[in-house]
């Protein structure tokens, strides 16, 4: 009870604080532009300009204002986690024990459930051919939007940290889970790193990852190499806070895919805040595979996919003796889900999905080089 009549007291005394401190460099710093104008504006030789104390004043309330919300910002940075601290944290999610979302269903009105989730400056919209197939089969699904993706700026995607993903894709699995009896995901480019930190902390019926962001192609890796620098990385992304999606070679606009008819309307961001390309980055260090909990583990790719590094996943898999089954779509780019190969890659989703036994082999689908 003591301490927490402490917080509270600290608690008022937080603005208060704040514009003490404020007022205090307010009047240091005039105390100086004073001595300043008295030894040297007043001296012609030196300076004529009366501009130059206007300049003076100006900057002074500049740095106070800054001053004092930066000391604010500090001591409720120091109250809250002062406070927070008395519960049990979950630091991959960023969030508490005592403060995760909660679901209670009586019943499990289900059988399986399926969560889609979408990749890199995407949206769920990713999803919609494979939908259709899951509505004509009656499959259950939730296809959330992750943090920061698919509203109308990138603002909130710019302040996103990996662990808001991580907890929205672990909130959805919780829900599936208090609904069905079993669950799967299917994880598409980004969407894969989550599915993959999910399966480590969480069992799945299937795992299905479309060309999975696991490991980046390698003309991105300069990239991962200058964002892991700590001090260079932050000047950079304060110096270049945005960049262009970039068009992969051979490719006409920024979508990684063979079929063009219909890139204009796929929702996407064009500039992306580096600070989550560096998120991003991070989540792949995070995730390691080998943890991973399923039944069945299926890896979709396109033949012509320049935004992942799929032999290297493969080359992990295979070195680790991890059991998948894989379905190469020859006629299609990174995100086969909609590429010329959408179709046969939905069914053979579908098939996958509708197992009752997981198989070790995957079955053959047109248009597909499929091998276990």
């Amino acid at each position: 009870m003591t301490n927490i009549v402490k917080d509270l007291q600290e608690r008022n005394h937080l603005v208060r604080w704040g514009i003490l401190i404020g007022l205090t460099f307010f009047s240091l710093a005039t105390l100086f532009i004073l001595a300043i104008d008295f030894k040297i504006l007043r001296d012609p030789d030196i300076i004529q300009d009366h501009h130059f104390r206007i300049l003076l004043f100006i900057l002074v309330i500049y740095f106070t204002i800054y001053a004092t919300s930066g000391f604010i910002r500090s001591l409720a940075r120091y109250l809250n986690n002062r406070y927070l601290a008395r519960f049990t944290a979950l630091p991959k999610l960023s969030c508490y024990q005592e403060s995760c979302t909660r679901n209670y269903f009586p019943n499990k009105p289900y059988d399986h459930i399926v969560i889609l989730l979408h990749g890199f400056t995407a949206s769920p919209q990713e999803f919609q051919f494979l939908i259709k197939h899951l509505e004509a089969n009656q499959i259950p699904y939730l296809s959330p939007n992750i943090i920061g993706f698919g509203i109308s700026s990138t603002h909130l995607l710019s302040l996103a940290h990996r662990h808001d993903w991580y907890r929205t894709a672990i909130e959805q699995y919780d829900l599936a889970s208090s609904l069905a009896n079993k669950v799967s995901i299917v994880g598409h480019s980004m969407g894969g790193i989550l599915a993959t930190f999910v399966a480590m902390h969480r069992p799945l019926h299937h795992l299905i990852l479309s060309g999975p962001g696991l490991y980046s192609a390698p003309g991105d890796l300069k990239y991962k190499r200058l964002l892991a620098l700590p001090i260079i990385s932050q000047l950079y992304i304060k110096i270049v806070p945005y960049l262009p999606k970039p068009i992969r070679k051979g490719r006409r606009t920024t979508s990684d895919t063979l079929d063009q008819t219909h890139t204009s309307t796929m929702f996407q961001y064009l500039a992306i805040p580096i600070h989550c390309v560096k998120e991003v980055f991070s989540a792949q260090n995070d995730v390691d595979i080998q943890q991973a909990q399923f039944n069945q583990l299926s890896i979709i790719y396109g033949q012509h996919d320049l935004t992942v590094d799929m032999n290297k996943l493969f080359k992990q898999l295979d070195n680790q003796d991890i059991p998948y089954q894989k379905a190469n779509f020859e006629n299609s780019a990174h995100n086969v889900l909609e590429d010329y190969d959408k179709d046969p890659c939905c069914q053979y989703i579908i098939h996958t999905l509708m197992e009752t036994t997981p198989s070790k082999k995957a079955p053959a689908t047109s248009k597909a080089a499929t091998d276990g």
